[in-house]
């Protein structure tokens, strides 16, 4: 009895703790111990805060905490630990060594791809596309290639009051990475669509659902939610229900092909079997493992499609890592400070600081290269149910990286110091208030570096590096020339 009320005093202090936190960013705002963190107004960005904060004393567990983030279950998960900061240096700015590749394994997977030789691109493949997630930085990429390539009309689905305000949302966003003459050229092959994807059919009336149905022969599906943190409802209604949604619509009328954007996120974290040292083009996985919401959203999506080909939905998985700015313009993503990449990088530039327990390569694939080989694919006569690492092979360390930042700053007194782990934290407790921002957010924003750090598995990309190039597209390093014009434009914002 004794142990049970001390755990009850325990629990109760846990709560005022967290109460005066969450009072701190809703001063205005009465609210009670069940009440939902993000159903007061809460951000993404204000959770991360009060986990930084938090996690000076405690162990809190992240995915936990946006899976049901009332102060009575946040008390109830988090548990007494000085070291937790520490412990979470340790998870972001230390990564496992990748295995050595086994040979055999290697050889085998070589054997698979050598065999594919009938490669062709058709550019009159599909008569009619659907192009769903059109307005994102991916999708609109995607619509300029398939303007440029294919010979398709293509519809968008787009959430809007009107359709003037759907076709201005569009045109702002082509116009604001593209020549719009290229935009104006091709505007009588685009149909705008007012809708919802995540309501059933798509939130379009039934006679247009029906209409769209009897002539759509493909559907492209870059429609994501990709911030790696946030509430379990967002995730599950955007990157799963759409999904469900898009199969339905593949069922009905006219037979339509799906081209689904992933990620090889799904690897980080996930129980896969220990004799291999290659994750390729050729393996699935399962959810077991996973704790990451929006890589559990993801892999959901990819069990569903491929459940679906049983039914006879054929369907291409184009997995790929983080999307990078424009290699030709150095435009990146509006919303820039939602990039994981951007933030990371940023700020261990501002820190000065290259983790010295890093040294594998970090992937540098940009959008325009992305796009360009992701619509080379699906324009690929036959090769049904594929799945692709759309990846560039040639990576940069993390202290190549800043170099170069520091090489387009043009500031050569910038000091950049290789540290451990150790090291790095000593360094945030002799930090400063803002510093120490910086390095939470590394903490605790990126959390989607630390899965990749407990990735152990090499990330196989040969068969679609293969195939690309006989298709006529390589991949090449990203240098000093795309990096300067990449700096040039975030200095913009």
């Amino acid at each position: 009895m004794d142990i049970n009320m001390n755990n009850y005093k325990e629990e109760k202090f846990y709560q005022k703790i967290i109460y005066d936190i969450w009072k701190e960013k809703f001063p205005d705002v009465q609210f009670g111990i069940d009440d939902n963190f993000f159903d007061l107004g809460g951000s993404s960005l204000q959770a991360i805060d009060i986990i930084g904060k938090l996690s000076e004393n405690f162990q809190v567990d992240i995915q936990q905490f946006f899976a049901e983030p009332t102060i009575r279950n946040i008390a109830a998960s988090i548990t007494e630990d000085i070291d937790s900061m520490k412990k979470g240096f340790s998870q972001t700015f230390r990564f496992e060594e990748l295995r050595r590749i086994d040979t055999r394994e290697q050889e085998e997977y070589r054997k698979k791809y050598l065999q594919i030789n009938d490669v062709e691109e058709q550019y009159s493949k599909y008569e009619n596309i659907l192009l769903l997630g059109a307005t994102g930085f991916l999708g609109i990429y995607l619509l300029h290639q398939l303007l440029l390539k294919s010979t398709a009309n293509i519809t968008l689905i787009v959430r809007a009051e009107s359709i003037e305000q759907a076709q201005n949302r569009i045109y702002q966003q082509y116009k604001y990475y593209f020549e719009k003459e290229s935009y104006k050229e091709n505007i009588q092959r685009i149909t705008f669509l007012q809708g919802d994807l995540t309501k059933n059919q798509f939130g379009l009336a039934q006679k247009v659902y029906v209409k769209l149905a009897d002539v759509i022969d493909a559907i492209i599906n870059s429609a994501a939610l990709v911030k790696h943190m946030g509430k379990n409802s967002e995730f599950e209604a955007i990157n799963v229900k759409i999904v469900k949604n898009l199969i339905d619509f593949a069922e009905k009328g006219r037979k339509k092909y799906i081209h689904h954007m992933s990620t090889i996120g799904i690897i980080y974290g996930a129980k896969i079997d220990q004799q291999k040292t290659i994750f390729t083009e050729y393996d699935n996985i399962t959810e077991e493992g996973l704790t990451n919401q929006y890589l559990l959203s993801k892999i959901k999506a990819e069990s569903m499609l491929l459940e679906a080909r049983k039914r006879g939905i054929q369907s291409n998985i184009y997995r790929m890592s983080g999307i990078l700015f424009d290699s030709k313009t150095g435009k990146y993503q509006r919303n820039i400070n939602e990039s994981t990449a951007y933030i990371y990088y940023r700020n261990l530039y501002k820190l000065g600081v290259i983790p010295s327990d890093i040294r594998r390569e970090m992937d540098i694939s940009c959008v325009d290269k992305i796009s360009e080989a992701v619509v080379s694919l699906i324009l690929l006569k036959g090769h049904p149910n594929e799945i692709y690492h759309v990846i560039n092979p040639n990576g940069l360390t993390i202290r190549e990286i800043l170099n170069l930042v520091r090489e387009c700053e043009g500031n050569n007194e910038k000091i950049l110091k290789e540290l451990s782990v150790e090291e790095i934290y000593n360094c945030y407790k002799q930090a400063d208030i803002e510093e120490k921002e910086w390095f939470k957010q590394l903490v605790f924003e990126c959390q989607i570096v630390n899965d990749i750090g407990r990735n152990n598995r090499n990330i196989g990309v040969d068969k679609t590096v293969y195939i690309l190039r006989k298709l006529g597209f390589q991949w090449k390093p990203v240098g000093k020339k795309e990096f300067l014009l990449a700096y040039r434009e975030i200095k913009k914002f």
